[in-house]
Order: C-alpha cells, then structure tokens, then sequence
C-alpha cells in the first residue's frame, strides 16, 4: 500500500527507474504447518553440481527451503570456494533419531564434495 506508492509516486527516484508492486504468495497446494526450522551452512571448493546436491539432499527430507544465498569467496591456498546458505522448514517434528540421521547425511557430503564447513542449527 503506503510504501509502494510513496516508492512509485517519489520524484528523486523516478531517475532510478524503480518499479515496485506487492508480493502475493501463490498457493500452489496443500501446506502444512512449518513444526522446525533449520539453518544450513556449507563451504567448499566450487564445482558444477553442487548447490543442486545439496537442494536435492534438502527435497528427499521432504523440507522446504524458504530462503537460500550462495556467494563465492577466497579460500585457503586461493582456493575458490563455493558457499551455501539455507533456510529450511519440516513440517513434522524431527526426534533426536531424525536430526542425528540428517547430520550423517550432510557428514557423507562433507566426504563426496570436499566440504570445509558443514553447519546445521536447528530452531524449533
């Protein structure tokens, strides 16, 4: 409402060219009530496939990602690293027996990808 139109209607920014409207998520189904949250952080060195694997990792949890940034950076020996950083919510409570199975999972891609960094928080 208000802000769009101040941003549409403000004549120091009509030079930038911003163009502003509302968000509306699209309902595309049946969603369940988000139980647990989790944040996932992985750094290693950059490949092709790599931010796939890890969605695909996050996907056969049957979690939703509901935010993810990647960024390259400078490593160690100028290594180029890739690093990954998502916000996931499960709809089902996760036990400790859910949790250590996820953390041995992401442990096995630590070993395939060459990962440096593999952090898992979880906010409930």
């Amino acid at each position: 409402g208000n802000l769009i139109n101040s941003l549409r209607e403000n004549e120091d920014l009509k030079l930038l060219n911003i163009r502003a409207s509302s968000l509306t998520r699209r309902q595309t189904g049946s969603f369940e009530h988000n139980v647990v949250g989790l944040k996932i952080h992985v750094v290693g060195p950059d490949r092709p496939g790599m931010l796939a694997i890890i969605t695909e990792k996050i996907a056969q949890r049957r979690m939703s990602i509901e935010d993810i940034t990647t960024e390259i950076r400078w490593g160690k020996d100028d290594r180029r690293d890739f690093v990954i950083t998502a916000e996931v919510v499960a709809s089902v409570k996760m036990d400790q027996e859910h949790l250590d199975s996820l953390l041995d999972e992401f442990q096995g891609l630590k070993e395939e990808l060459n990962l440096s960094v593999v952090d898992i928080r979880v906010h409930m």
